[in-house]
């Protein structure tokens, strides 16, 4: 694959849906997370993931889905699985 499979851990910020009750809220906080794809561009302050691509050897027809784009500054660390090759 052209793109390096890497590993980030980003923190995300949370919700609360629906109404709440102001007085009985407790507060949770912002979201450790972790995403795993091939690291499809590092452009613009983002880092965009791919997760699923299809047709891997045909560089016409290649295709990805579940693209995730994170900004580089809710980043905490980026491992590399497997170099590109």
């Amino acid at each position: 694959m052209r793109w390096p499979l890497v590993m980030v851990h980003w923190v995300d910020s949370s919700e609360v849906s629906g109404w709440t009750v102001l007085k009985d809220w407790e507060h949770r906080g912002s979201l450790d997370c972790v995403s795993v794809g091939f690291l499809f561009a590092r452009e613009n302050g983002n880092l965009t993931l791919i997760p699923h691509v299809a047709y891997v050897a045909d560089e016409d027809r290649r295709q990805g889905t579940g693209m995730m784009i994170i900004p580089e500054s809710s980043v905490t660390s980026v491992e590399t699985i497997r170099e590109a090759a």
